[in-house]
């Protein structure tokens, strides 16, 4: 005799531990992933302002050639302390036009930098020969700089000055 009956007990399924277990896991990765995915976003957004400027600058460096009147690009923003999400382009026939970056974007010029690139007619040299770096911002405070290049005012971007 046995001092405890057996029983035929067939166990299927999960245990409620398990399912614990497995929803924490999967909740850990949701956080990280989410996390992840938003700072790709906002790494995005910085990217698409820069290239709206950066293809506003090859524009007005495009108009110096073609009409023989120089154009230029002008950073609302006068100092690194104080940026702003709009720029002045001025190139022919339209006059001068002020734009606003998407996505709150901020741009100013770095600290030694200015803030007015012009191209001259009709080779399209750009007025400071020796390049010029401007910073974009979003609203949590990343970073992306936007390097001028000498006479040609070609642009590049970098995460670091």
């Amino acid at each position: 005799m046995t001092a405890f009956p057996s029983r035929n007990r067939h166990t299927q399924g999960f245990s409620l531990i398990e399912l614990l277990v497995v929803m924490a896991i999967i909740g850990i990765l949701s956080a990280v992933l989410l996390a992840s995915s938003a700072r790709g976003v906002r790494q995005q957004q910085l990217r698409e302002a820069g290239t709206q400027l950066l293809a506003d600058l090859n524009r007005a460096r495009t108009q110096a050639t073609q009409s023989s009147i120089a154009t230029s690009v002008t950073l609302t923003s006068t100092a690194a302390s104080s940026p702003k999400a709009t720029y002045v382009t001025v190139w022919s026939p339209g006059g001068s036009v002020t734009r606003t970056l998407p996505n709150n974007v901020l741009v100013a010029p770095v600290a030694t930098s200015v803030n007015t690139i012009t191209y001259a007619a009709p080779y399209a040299e750009s007025s400071v020969p020796g390049g010029a770096v401007w910073v974009l911002s979003n609203s949590v405070g990343e970073l992306l700089y936007m390097k001028l290049l000498g006479t040609t005012g070609k642009g590049t971007f970098s995460a670091q000055p």
